[in-house]
């Protein structure tokens, strides 16, 4: 056997400079492997702590026990981060080799080049650490990725340039020129709302960019800059996603009612990211920022501008109802049901329609080669947008006009 330094295979047991106490949100309870740094960070603290107590004592038995067990829990919260790391479809696992590649230690990298120069077959680091990596050296993998999660997480530069663009975005919606309404149902006191940072396996690797969950209303999350190049680089490519990502994210969070539609056809997700962008692209427009931001949720955009300009001459004054819906009251949502209906003569319009989306989705995601993620969503928006631009009738019946009259879509005013 070789013992040559430079074949030895590398490893840093149980290392502590993870920055655990950093990371407090349930958000960043979330990043990949944290648990199992977590669990290791403890023990480490107790095999050090071992040293304060006379060897044979009572006290030290106790540590010693202590450790022991959290030495279990340590290994099976590796061997659970490692199956989670297996698990990763094909489909995302270019995207997490270029992160890997990009935060991995450089020796590391050098470890995994020396085993192709001594003969054995070229390894991606997901073959690496799920072929060959000892459960320490997958340790270490998951400890430079919590404290590269939990460093960006909790820059100061960050965070100011955050509460910065919260106050920008607040100013923006309130000089808005919309509808009166809109306005008044806004929030007069401002909430605070705090950023979080989604690692790489939660954002990035699933080509999500960001995301607002409603079980954590005071906490937007962008995702993890994964950008070559050092700490302060990777700050400034999350700032410089501010007006495209969190302009998206804080009007869901500020402004977005639908999370108590919750029996409400609004509630389905392709109304709510496209009045979401819709909004944000006012806000946009409102600061001043590129029109060439605007080039996400075109699916869903579509698919909301093609049913409202079912008639035309009412386009306007729909939208309106539209965003006074999507941030209003019941009785704005009902009201804008009933004027689709109206728009369409025929009733549950926006049901139907996402009925259609649904039924198309199962379609598309049918056998080996069915299409998955958003992928699968944004075809089966727009196939059913064409549909309704072709025949549309195959979604929606129309009701004759004398079944309309005295309904309450028949009162909405409509242009003639």
């Amino acid at each position: 056997m070789n013992h040559h330094p430079e074949h030895r295979t590398p490893t840093i047991e149980y290392a502590t400079e993870a920055p655990i106490d950093d990371i407090l949100s349930e958000t960043h309870k979330r990043t990949f492997g944290y648990f199992a740094v977590r669990a290791a960070d403890i023990h480490a603290k107790l095999v050090v702590g071992l040293d304060e107590y006379p060897e044979g004592s009572e006290d030290h038995q106790k540590m010693v026990e202590h450790e022991d067990t959290m030495k279990l829990q340590v290994v099976e919260q590796l061997r659970a981060a490692k199956d989670a790391f297996i698990a990763i479809d094909d489909d995302s696992a270019d995207a997490a080799e270029r992160y890997l590649t990009g935060i991995a230690p450089a020796f590391m990298n050098k470890h995994i080049a020396s085993l192709t120069e001594r003969g054995e077959p070229e390894l991606t680091w997901k073959q690496w650490l799920e072929q060959k990596a000892t459960l320490g050296q997958f340790l270490n993998i998951l400890q430079v990725h919590v404290h590269t999660v939990a460093m960006q997480g909790g820059s100061k530069i960050l965070n100011e340039e955050f509460e910065a663009y919260v106050e920008k975005f607040y100013d923006a919606v309130y000089q808005l020129a919309i509808h009166d309404d809109i306005i008044a149902q806004l929030p007069k006191q401002k909430p605070r709302i705090k950023l979080a940072i989604g690692d790489a396996f939660d954002t990035g690797i699933r080509e999500l960019a960001g995301y607002y969950r409603y079980d954590t209303p005071d906490e937007v999350v962008l995702a993890q800059s994964v950008s070559p190049g050092n700490h302060v680089r990777r700050i400034n490519d999350i700032v410089g996603r501010f007006p495209r990502d969190l302009t998206h994210e804080l009007v869901h969070a500020l402004v977005d009612r639908t999370r108590d539609m919750v029996d409400s056809p609004l509630a389905a997700r392709w109304f709510d990211e496209a009045m979401t962008e819709q909004f944000s692209i006012m806000i946009r427009e409102q600061n001043n920022q590129g029109l060439e931001l605007n080039n996400i949720y075109i699916a869903e955009r579509k698919l909301l501008e093609r049913v409202l300009r079912q008639s035309p001459d009412d386009y306007e004054d729909s939208l309106i109802m539209a965003h006074l819906a999507f941030s209003g009251e019941a009785w704005d949502q009902d009201l804008f049901t009933a004027r689709v209906d109206a728009i369409w003569k025929s009733r549950d319009v926006l049901e139907k329609i996402n009925n259609a989306v649904e039924a198309e989705e199962r379609r598309l995601s049918r056998g080996p080669n069915g299409l998955k993620g958003h992928w699968l969503h944004d075809a089966a928006l727009t196939n059913v947008t064409n549909v309704l631009n072709e025949n549309s009738e195959s979604i929606i019946d129309r009701i004759p006009d004398t079944l309309l009259q005295g309904s309450k879509i028949a009162a909405l005013g409509l242009k003639k």
